[in-house]
């Protein structure tokens, strides 16, 4: 779903941006754009229905294959998330077109808004998540979007009828078919770098999202809270950056620098994870927990956020050149960055993370950001020894940090969550694997008793309590059957019900959602 609503934001994102170039009046498109996703929210419910009697046939003919499932999955989430997400891409170039007064400062006045559209992304993440879905339902929560989906569109229509000011760019003159944009390899490159930049802004996210998943549990207020704490980074440093980045010389060596930091933040986090159940101990019990939840996230992710947040002010201190072009400019770069977004929560969670392992993976995106940022450094002209020092500098201290989290901080994850410290801390680890969905970790205690967890939920233990109801599922349907043949097992867990079900002689077909 991820990927599909972030590959609608890149298509709207260059579809719109160029046609707001075209219109004399962007806010009347932007009016149009808000009724048109608030019309689509109401008739969603409406697709679901249709195609759930499509998935069921698909579902038959592919035998339940997980990857072919997935890619199924993948199709249909594109399908009815796509119109939606084209329609949202196009808000960003459409009301920066409106909103940038000058080209000299178009660092300010896009970062702004971006700053603000992702803060105001944060909090619909944390609202819905623990508010509006829990007191007004999904249907009325819809309803309310949809509700503030056509109040934007109004007060859109309404500033629509008053002129913008500042329409003529008097601080500079550009020719819009004069451009160096596509022609001096540096510009490919910060185009590219701001692509490989969104590629580990989201491969970090889920990588974190694994990790903290030990600390906070699986539910969705978890999830709503670490979403929420990195979009408020991300706001952040686009407000910080937004004026800096029109203040700079030389805003390519600043790009460079912010992702060799982004690279050092990122690894330095690894041995704070390793206290992290110390540090949201101490807030336990006191009054809003999960406002202090949100805080603990807020800190561990906002140096690095913040930093992925500075990137796209400076891009469009670098990029857009001519506010004639404005809207193209900015789609160009924003979808960009959303495909890069894209393929890194892809990689991440389907290739990374199964082949070499959580810890690895986040080594493997730090030193892309620093390979990035250096490369940025040293294509630029004129060349700085500063910067090239600062560069050299940073690079050697962040590989080393690699280099040291990879050799020795190499403990289970598992073992550092609640779970394990404060109610198993003796139990023996006998298996922990790291899958596409979720970790897998096996542990016996001192009475040999196994237990299986997926993630911190135990999903099974052989213990005298448990194990009966385990066996007992599988003897009941067996023994009240005539003649048995075949049977089918939903969740293999630790094997209890199909070996029980193997003691009548029945073929099994056992279906698992982890392969760990």
């Amino acid at each position: 779903v991820l990927t599909a609503f972030m590959a609608g934001l890149a298509l709207g994102s260059v579809h719109f941006g160029k046609l707001a170039d075209r219109q004399n009046s962007p806010m009347r498109l932007y009016a149009v754009l808000e009724i048109l996703i608030g019309i689509y929210a109401l008739i969603f419910p409406l697709f679901l229905l249709m195609l759930k009697a499509s998935y069921i046939l698909i579902y038959r003919s592919f035998n339940a294959e997980f990857y072919s499932l997935t890619l199924v999955r993948f199709a249909i989430s594109f399908f009815i998330v796509l119109i939606p997400t084209t329609l949202m891409g196009g808000t960003l170039p459409v009301i920066s077109k409106f909103v940038v007064q000058g080209i000299e400062n178009r660092g300010r006045y896009i970062g702004g808004f971006y700053a603000v559209n992702t803060f105001g992304a944060a909090i619909g993440t944390i609202a819905t998540g623990f508010i509006f879905i829990q007191y007004l339902g999904i249907q009325r929560t819809v309803f309310l979007a949809v509700g503030i989906n056509f109040f934007v569109a109004l007060v859109a229509f309404l500033i629509d009828r008053y002129p913008a000011r500042g329409q003529v760019d008097k601080a500079l003159h550009l020719d819009p078919e004069s451009t160096n944009l596509g022609r001096d390899p540096i510009w490919k490159f910060v185009l590219l770098a701001f692509g490989i930049s969104g590629f580990c802004s989201l491969a970090y996210e889920v990588l974190w999202t694994r990790i903290l998943v030990f600390f906070l549990g699986s539910t969705t207020y978890a999830f709503s809270t670490i979403l929420a704490a990195f979009l408020f980074g991300i706001a952040l440093g686009s407000y910080i950056f937004a004026k800096i980045a029109d203040w700079t010389k030389s805003p390519v060596n600043l790009l460079g620098l912010v992702q060799i930091s982004i690279g050092l933040s990122a690894i330095l986090l690894m041995p704070m994870f390793n206290k992290l159940l110390d540090i949201i101990l101490i807030f336990q019990g006191l009054p809003g927990g999960r406002f202090w939840t949100f805080l603990v996230c807020l800190v561990v992710m906002v140096v690095p956020a913040t930093l992925m947040g500075a990137c796209f002010p400076i891009v469009t201190r670098i990029y857009v050149d001519s506010k004639n072009r404005l809207g193209q400019n900015i789609g160009e770069a924003y979808s960009t960055n959303t495909i890069g977004s894209i393929l890194g929560s892809f990689c991440a969670g389907f290739v990374l993370i199964p082949l070499i392992g959580i810890r690895p993976s986040i080594a493997l995106v730090v030193t892309l950001n620093i390979l990035v940022g250096c490369v940025l450094i040293f294509l630029n002209k004129p060349r700085s020894q500063i910067f090239d020092g600062m560069a050299i500098s940073g690079s050697i201290v962040t590989m080393a940090a690699v280099i040291m989290t990879l050799v020795w901080s190499n403990t289970p994850l598992f073992l550092n969550s609640a779970i394990f410290r404060l109610q198993h801390p003796g139990d023996e680890l006998i298996d922990y694997t790291e899958g596409i969905d979720a970790s897998i970790t096996t542990l016996k205690d001192d009475a040999d008793v196994y237990r299986l967890y997926v993630d911190t939920n135990q999903a099974a233990d052989a213990s005298r309590w448990d194990s009966p109801s385990h066996r007992v599922i599988a003897h009941l349907p067996l023994l009240l059957h005539s003649a048995p043949k075949s049977a089918l097992v939903v969740g293999f867990g630790m094997g209890l019900t199909s070996h029980s079900i193997t003691q009548h002689g029945v073929k099994i077909d056992a279906v698992e959602i982890s392969e760990g």
